[in-house]
């Protein structure tokens, strides 16, 4: 599942990945808002690898974050106040990537206009997401299952068709899917190993592990370096786990190659789950066009214009999360451009170029921590009960 005004500041990610506990979906039912329409195309909006779309709901407008790792619509308590969704006086326990569970009240979002389209009877829940994810809510698997959805990441463009009116595109390959908790799934194989994998355009890395297929296939000791770090926070807490360059990431006849990825070292929530080998986030999902058809159990991929961009990761070492307003140094790398310019876990970050955090959107950090190799950037900081100080960054691979 970003989920921009964002502060996706995470060292590798933001995760909004749900393994839902009871019955999510809700019924969902579809009506063209004129005569006639066959299709309906509405603009996406990207930020860093998230997408979100403008939709209203009555007449008030709402921004959602595309989410097919999600198994349920979601909205903060701040927009469910605001829409005036009422409660229906019944919750469900949801089971997030950050492993602590949290009751969520379910409300029914009513008419939910994208474009020219109405979608009705929407379901959703209420729950507080992670601060990198700042927007009213999410669209997850009830939203997809009704029509079929076509997610262009090179042209930013979400179109909806009726079934019975699409046509295969020439040029797509069709593979199966399956879901898991709700959240579909396709195979794969990372360096010679097969599985299944959730597809997760909301979690804005390439390739996580869950933890039980680390395990039984001895990854831990497999990939050099390997950089234990905390990597993301999600519903219900921080994210931890290994960060590593994968040889190879086979999705049937596409190839990618020095994939970053992440062994999970999760032991409960989302990433802890057996029943799937990992997940596949956005750096993997933006290189395609993707047409998801989920009564049919189908997915079909379309190569773009980004398909041959390299992979990368953060380059400072250091990995940020924003909670109740205040962006932290929750982990620093051992002999990394952070560590030699004497970042501490546990410090404030004030600024970064010159520009109060306050004022910069997450994504543009993380981009920031992505820059060229040799880039130096500063970072004001402040560690509790010391001055204010400046701290140089010389960016550089880590994996």
């Amino acid at each position: 599942m970003k989920r921009e005004p964002t502060r996706d500041l995470l060292f590798c990610k933001a995760v909004v990945c749900l393994a839902l506990i009871g019955m999510l979906c809700g019924a969902v039912s579809a009506r063209a808002a004129a005569d006639g329409v066959r299709s309906v195309t509405v603009p996406l909006i990207q930020r860093g690898v998230h997408l979100y779309i403008q939709a209203m709901i009555g007449d008030k407008p709402a921004l959602f974050a595309l989410d097919t790792g999600a198994g349920a619509n979601l909205v903060s308590p701040g927009a469910a106040k605001r829409l005036n969704l009422k409660s229906e006086n019944r919750g469900v326990s949801i089971l997030g990537a950050g492993g602590k569970a949290e009751l969520a009240l379910a409300v029914t979002l009513g008419k939910l206009k994208l474009g020219e389209t109405t979608l009705d009877i929407q379901s959703a829940y209420v729950i507080s997401f992670p601060e990198s994810l700042a927007c009213d809510g999410i669209l997850g698997t009830p939203f997809f299952q009704t029509w079929i959805v076509r997610i262009d990441y090179a042209q930013l463009r979400l179109t909806l068709t009726p079934r019975a009116a699409f046509p295969i595109p020439s040029d797509a390959t069709a593979f199966p899917i399956r879901f898991y908790n709700n959240v579909p799934a396709m195979a794969a194989t990372v360096d010679g190993i097969k599985g299944w994998f959730k597809i997760d355009t909301g979690a804005g890395d390439a390739v996580t592990l869950f933890g039980p297929f680390v395990e039984l296939h001895r990854l831990r000791g497999k990939y050099t370096p390997s950089l234990q770090t905390v990597t993301g926070r999600g519903i219900g807490g921080l994210i931890y786990g290994d960060l590593v360059r994968l040889t190879v990431l086979d999705l049937g006849i596409f190839r990618l190659t020095r994939v970053t990825g992440n062994l999970s070292r999760q032991t409960e929530g989302a990433f802890a789950g057996k029943e799937s080998a990992g997940n596949l986030g956005g750096e993997i999902w933006q290189r395609f066009t993707l047409i998801l058809d989920y009564p049919d159990s189908k997915i079909f991929l379309i190569r773009n214009s980004h398909y041959d961009l390299p992979f990368i990761a953060n380059r400072s070492g250091m990995a940020l999360d924003t909670d109740k307003g205040t962006m932290t140094v929750r982990s620093v790398i051992p002999n990394s451009p952070a560590a030699e310019a004497g970042v501490r876990e546990g410090d404030v970050v004030l600024a970064i170029e010159g520009a109060s955090i306050d004022r910069t959107d997450g994504w543009k950090v993380r981009e920031i921590l992505r820059g060229e190799p040799g880039k130096k950037i500063v970072v004001r900081l402040r560690t509790p009960n010391k001055p204010e100080r400046d701290a140089t960054l010389t960016l550089r691979d880590l994996i």
